[in-house]
């Protein structure tokens, strides 16, 4: 089975835009790319980047439960009306 569209949903839309923006590529070159990337990442070979150690002082290591009240309040659906469009592949 091929796939030859990819929908995104509208609460996305815009992060995708910023980031194709950002990175000079176009929608569906930031698709393929996210998908090779989580496939690499499941199979554990997702790439390691390396971190410059940055040295800041601890300031708190108290542990918030998450209650409803500070979880997010993002819902995940399939619902057709909460996509916006779709990318052909």
């Amino acid at each position: 089975m091929v796939a030859d569209k990819v929908r995104i949903k509208k609460s996305q839309k815009p992060k995708v835009e910023q980031w194709c923006g950002a990175l000079e590529i176009t929608e569906s070159r930031f698709v393929e790319d996210a998908i090779a990337f989580y496939l690499r990442y499941l199979e554990g070979k997702y790439p390691v980047v390396p971190i410059n150690p940055v040295v800041s002082p601890v300031i708190s290591r108290e542990v918030v439960p998450i209650t409803p009240s500070t979880a997010s309040t993002t819902i995940e659906t399939d619902d057709p009306e909460e996509f916006d469009g779709g990318i052909e592949l």
